[in-house]
């Protein structure tokens, strides 16, 4: 993810001005940094994390002027979800001339100690009934899932419009849905509708390449399994309608893919094989 920075140019007590550079997505903007004016000559960085789900800060501060933070240069912590922490206290000198407070900041979704458990079950995405091809799976001829973030997904060919259901219960942390028909062409590959939903062991699923979503859909919401979430499309890098299932956590600087078993009634617990038929 992008680092964002922030410089503040400061003489003792005054702000003098702001400059600020990033591009925002649906992650970055799920904690809002803010520098807090205290009596004196002190400032307090906080991290306002109004997200369901913990996000990963690292933090690299930029001083000047003799500006100091009690906790030096380098912060590196984890902002609980729904909540405030102070990460550090910045001094300014007691000294005139400008002083400088400032930081690149970069933020990933999740905390990298959550553990997996091996015992989750997920449901098959679609409604009961029904039975849809594997198209893509691990262990099969891969053509798009070559990153890290996607080695471990599962594409399912759902026909456009198809009720897509929440594999196991969670927490939306987000969701993009302005995208309209996608294509197989490398300008495609960050336009693909999607819902991230938060595990109670700190993985989250993501269910992309969506067409629509259920009116009830909303960052902050429960989820149970097996509730409709939105309908499959083929928005994104996409060369046909179908559901891109991944579960995920933070590996460090970027979401890493995690193996997962599907469940049935008649199959129990199982990992899904390219070009077999699911049914529910």
């Amino acid at each position: 993810m992008t680092p964002k920075q922030r410089l503040f140019c400061l003489s003792p007590l005054i702000a003098l001005g702001v400059l600020y550079a990033g591009l925002a997505s649906a992650a970055a903007d799920l904690v809002k940094l803010e520098l807090k004016q205290q009596p004196g000559q002190e400032y307090l960085l906080l991290a306002h994390n109004g997200s369901v789900a913990p996000i990963a800060l690292d933090i690299q501060l930029q001083l000047s002027g003799g500006a100091s933070s009690d906790r030096g240069r380098l912060l590196k912590t984890v902002a609980p979800p729904r909540s405030t922490t102070t990460l550090t206290r910045i001094q300014l000198a007691d000294r005139p001339g400008r002083q400088g407070i400032g930081w690149r900041a970069r933020q990933t979704v999740g905390d990298p100690r959550a553990v997996h458990d091996p015992d989750a079950r997920y449901l098959l995405p679609f409604p009961p009934g029904a039975s849809y091809v594997v198209g893509q799976a691990p262990g099969g001829k891969l053509t798009t899932h070559d990153t890290v973030q996607a080695k471990d997904a599962v594409d399912i060919t759902l026909p456009r419009g198809t009720p897509v259901l929440a594999a196991r219960d969670g927490w939306v942390i987000d969701n993009v849905r302005y995208f309209g028909e996608g294509a197989p062409a490398a300008d495609q590959l960050m336009r693909a509708n999607y819902v991230r939903i938060l595990h109670d062991d700190g993985t989250w699923a993501v269910y992309a390449h969506l067409d629509s979503f259920s009116n009830t859909l909303a960052p902050g919401k429960r989820i149970k399994a097996g509730q409709e979430i939105g309908r499959s499309g083929n928005s994104g890098y996409s060369s046909g309608p179908h559901l891109h299932f991944v579960v995920q956590k933070n590996g460090g600087a970027q979401p890493i893919s995690l193996p997962f078993r599907f469940w049935t009634e008649s199959r129990g617990a199982f990992t899904p094989v390219q070009g077999e038929r699911l049914t529910h």
